[in-house]
């Protein structure tokens, strides 16, 4: 298999280092054009230093990839895949690897007829340098496509691939559920932390109790005009124990802010918005942390 990996952030690169162990495989990092290092620092999850030697693609590696990784943030993902379109081949899976959500139509058309899949992270991982990177947390992949479906045989060696160098990883015929699994979290985590400026683990504090429980509800109702079903309960239990987990970790939308960059506020919680409005569903918690985190931002 000929994988590349568009994107030199936390999860690129942590997904570099443990796919680059492969030795069938073609492995190679798409990165912007201010990023030329041939090697990068890994610091795996038992704290051990190791250097990782990169292979830097280019447009005649996408040609000949079986498999195009886009780790990069939700505001970045249409442009990369416009530039990219005219030299991804026509048979190539897509997988999209980013926070938060949004509709596939919004895609550049040529894109939407390729295999694409939903790659969910939910492991830790932080970047101290531009070519250094810390593995802060062992979570799981979650995997499923969005459109058309992929070969069985492409799915067979993707699994096997993962299974490999990843603690859990899943294949669901359904990927939706765990899109929403997701949002939900990073809709409480990342806009309560960035706006708060605290850890993670703050979130499991009584002063968060009523604001998660209004969010989360809010959540649970737009999903429904999607067509998911979500459990109020029991996502309100795994935020906890996501906060608990990653208590010492600082989420990606408080690391954007703190670092004067863009947040993906406008795919999570504005996405929850942007659906309200569409099916007339009252959603004020989740439009106001997207109001003032982008209004934070805007300041910094």
């Amino acid at each position: 298999m000929n994988i590349v990996i568009v994107g030199q952030g936390a999860i690129g690169l942590l997904c570099y280092a443990h796919l680059v162990k492969s030795e069938p495989l073609r492995l190679s990092l798409l990165a912007s054009p201010s990023f030329n290092e041939r090697q990068f620092t890994f610091t795996n999850i038992d704290g051990k230093d190791e250097t990782i030697a990169i292979t830097l693609a280019n447009k005649e590696t996408l040609k000949q990839a079986d498999l195009v990784i886009y780790c990069v943030k939700a505001y970045q993902l249409n442009d990369a895949l416009a530039a990219h379109q005219a030299y991804i081949g026509k048979t190539a899976v897509i997988a999209l690897a980013h926070n938060g959500m949004s509709s596939l139509t919004e895609l550049p058309e040529a894109i939407q007829k390729q295999p694409i899949l939903a790659m969910l992270f939910t492991h830790g991982s932080k970047k101290l340098a531009k070519d250094h990177i810390v593995h802060t947390g062992v979570g799981q992949v979650d995997i499923g496509c969005v459109n058309n479906t992929v070969d069985i045989d492409f799915k067979q060696q993707l699994m096997q691939l993962f299974n490999q160098y990843f603690a859990e990883i899943f294949w669901h015929q359904d990927i939706k559920a765990k899109q929403w699994l997701k949002l939900a979290i990073n809709c409480v985590i990342n806009p309560l932390t960035a706006i708060y400026d605290v850890e993670n683990g703050a979130i499991t504090s009584g002063q968060f109790t009523a604001v998660t429980h209004t969010l989360l509800q809010e959540i649970v109702e737009v999903a429904k005009h999607q067509q998911v079903s979500l459990d109020l309960a029991e996502l309100e239990s795994t935020v906890q124990k996501v906060a608990k987990a990653t208590a010492r970790n600082c989420s990606s939308m408080r690391a954007d802010i703190l670092a004067n960059k863009k947040t993906e506020i406008d795919y999570i919680n504005g996405y929850v918005d942007k659906l309200g409005k569409l099916y007339q569903v009252n959603t004020p918690e989740n439009s106001r942390l997207w109001q003032a985190v982008n209004k934070l931002s805007g300041k910094r």
